[in-house]
């Protein structure tokens, strides 16, 4: 059988000969089912109508038909080629968003819920500052939090708020991001920004997204902050309603004198606030440090203590009986991290006894929880715990438990939990980290004297960039992958050495025997680092990677630098098209005491040469003495001066308008 609602396919312009009489438009499967069929029709069909529509189609059906049928299959090649193309660009779209972020953002969300007793938070919620942030645009809401009190499951509550706001209303968006003080890639700021821009994209992606990716990837490039912040605006511009950003942890992106990263969130947060006024909402988690009371002051906020000491109480009703419940004191000040930790020491208590005991002496703060666990470790491995906890507290990158364990010999990685235990350490997957922020704010002390593991932060770096240097000092094989499975942590320090080298805020007199040791990593031919990259292909060859030069010039070792210059190293040469040449390197990045170490070489500097440094020297790093320095070797060398008025002390006008042109 077949239905007259076939008919309706057929295109009006198919059929131009089947007549007024019937409506054109229902003739379209039903005539490629005609050609042979008439007496099988006449069977089936019935009425005097049908059959004379029949009669008429078959008439002028040889030719018409022939082109009804030339126009159908034109129909079906032009659907399969808009699916073809509408797949094509959702494939290009996938690879841009692709390149914009692969940052794993999800992951701090699901572990938050994991960890949320169902019950808490909800009364946040239900808060008229919550509700007056969530309907007029151009809000912001701060939720300042001491540490431990669940802030980041918290901030759980709210995203999984605002998806199904976004899931009722699909002209609303939502994007966030957890700042993690184990996770060094979620403090930084670009990368958030990045992250957001991916998450807050729709079809079609914005032009400015498009257009950077396109421009960066001839180049093999990435984008500056500014570039970045442009994708962002076209993104935030093209939202067809609302956008909701929800940034947990504001205090655990780092605000260091030489990383500022948190001094330019901030900037951001404020800057997005005033120019997305009709359509942003921004809400905040962090601890009320300075800086961000500062700045955050001047928006709504909410205190949580009160609220946080009954959720609190949730969280351990669902861990412990309520006899036992009874016995834990009510203090206001009280923290989820805390009760936490009362609810292990219980759950690790064998009879009535031992119960009774640990309920009497439990610690009354934070600290001194931390403590008595710290004091409960052995004091034959206090030294390993030390060493655990050092690397975890200022890891370059994400660690899993073997290369913990390799960093301080333990011949097996559950080692590592039985030494630090729980309450001080913490797995997910294969990656290794503490068990809370709070534990590094405890461990991190500038008056850790005395302390067998405790640390100051200086002392802590200093100690990471020893044992990566030492480790990879005393490697004379070329490392392949076979070995870096057998000794993890060698292939981490391969990878991340320079990174802790370059936490130091600088290599002090104590330090000497580390300067050399550095200093043979770039020039001693028998050490293996320079073939290590940081994404671990080990089949590139060493040819392949980036040469000492360039690499000791983006560090700013001086020292390395001079040595491999005095051995035949060209400063002028760029490793790769489309990169700068270490001289213009380090004129870029602020290296400007390398910048007069090489304006001092026996290399040509020429007049072009010099214009280009003029106008892209960064002087804000290493301070205006040091500019001096650079362009003292610059006149010395003749090259700034005006050559056509044959004058000594006359300056170029080309290379005025060139440091007219210097942004910095």
């Amino acid at each position: 059988m077949y239905p007259i609602e076939l008919f309706a396919r057929i295109p009006t312009q198919a059929v131009p000969l089947v007549g007024k009489r019937f409506q054109v438009d229902r003739v379209k499967a039903y005539a490629g089912e005609l050609d042979g069929r008439e007496s099988d029709i006449d069977q089936k069909l019935s009425g005097r109508f049908v059959s004379r529509m029949y009669h008429s189609i078959l008439a002028i059906s040889d030719q018409p038909l022939e082109q009804l049928k030339g126009k159908i299959e034109e129909e079906r090649l032009g659907a399969a080629k808009w699916a073809d193309f509408t797949n094509t660009l959702r494939d290009e779209e996938h690879k841009i968003l692709g390149w914009v972020s692969t940052a794993p953002f999800s992951d701090a969300q699901t572990r938050a819920q994991e960890s949320r007793a169902s019950d808490t938070g909800k009364w946040l919620l239900e808060m008229k500052e919550y509700k007056d942030w969530k309907r007029p645009p151009g809000s912001v809401l701060w939720l300042p939090v001491i540490v431990g009190c669940g802030k980041s499951v918290l901030c759980s509550t709210v995203v999984q708020d605002i998806e199904g706001l976004c899931k009722e209303d699909a002209s609303k968006s939502l994007a966030y991001w957890y700042f993690q003080f184990s996770y060094d890639e979620s403090q930084s700021v670009d990368r958030m920004m990045r992250s957001v821009v991916r998450q807050l994209s729709r079809t079609p992606l914005a032009p400015s997204v498009s257009k950077t990716r396109e421009e960066h990837s001839r180049k093999g490039s990435q984008p500056d902050r500014k570039t970045t912040m442009g994708m962002l605006d076209g993104v935030l511009s093209s939202l067809p309603g609302d956008a909701y950003i929800v940034l947990d942890a504001l205090d655990e992106c780092p605000q260091k004198p030489n990383h500022r990263e948190r001094e330019s969130l901030l900037s951001l947060l404020v800057s997005i606030a005033e120019r997305y006024k009709e359509n942003i909402h921004i809400l905040a988690t962090s601890r009320p440090e300075q800086d961000i009371s500062q700045t955050m002051k001047n928006f709504p906020s909410i205190n949580l203590e009160q609220r946080l000491t009954k959720d609190v109480e949730t969280f351990v009703r669902t861990q412990l009986d309520s006899g036992s419940l009874r016995k834990l004191d009510a203090d206001t000040k009280v923290r989820f991290r805390w009760a936490d930790l009362q609810v292990k020491r219980l759950e690790e208590c064998r009879t009535d006894d031992h119960i009774k005991e640990a309920l009497r002496t439990i610690p009354d703060s934070l600290e001194a929880t931390y403590q008595t666990i710290i004091d409960n470790i052995a004091e034959r491995d206090r030294s390993i715990a030390r060493g655990i906890l050092i690397l975890m507290c200022f890891s370059a990158a994400p660690l899993d438990l073997q290369t913990v364990a390799d960093s301080v010999s333990l011949r097996s990685s559950r080692h590592v939990m039985d030494i630090c235990t729980t309450s001080l350490f913490s797995t997910s997957g294969e990656e290794a980290r503490l068990a809370h922020f709070s534990v590094k704010v405890f461990l991190v002390s500038e008056d850790a004297d005395g302390n067998s593991c405790r640390f100051s932060e200086r002392a802590a770096k200093d100690h990471l960039a020893k044992k990566t240097v030492d480790c990879i000092s005393c490697q004379t094989e070329e490392l392949n992958q076979e070995m870096a499975a057998k000794k993890p942590f060698l292939a981490y320090a391969s990878c991340h050495w320079q990174a802790h080298v370059a936490a130091l805020v600088d290599i002090n007199p104590q330090n000497a025997d580390l300067g050399r040791k550095i200093d043979s990593l770039f020039t001693e031919p028998t050490v293996d680092s320079h073939a290590i990259t940081n994404d671990n292909q080990w089949n590139k060859l060493r040819s392949e990677c980036k040469p000492a030069i360039d690499r000791a010039t983006e560090m700013g070792l001086v020292g390395p630098v001079d040595t491999l210059v005095n051995q035949g190293a060209d400063p002028l040469q760029s490793w790769k098209a489309m990169s700068w040449c270490p001289l213009k390197r380090a004129a870029l990045e602020g290296r400007l005491k390398i910048v007069e170490l090489l304006l001092r070489k026996n290399i040509k500097i020429s007049t072009e040469l010099a214009r280009d440094l003029i106008g892209l020297v960064k002087h804000d790093v290493e301070g205006e003495h040091a500019l001096e320095g650079v362009l003292k070797a610059l006149l010395d060398r003749g090259v700034l001066q005006d050559t056509a008025r044959g004058s000594s002390e006359s300056i170029s006008e080309h290379i005025v308008s060139y440091a007219m042109t210097n942004q910095y």
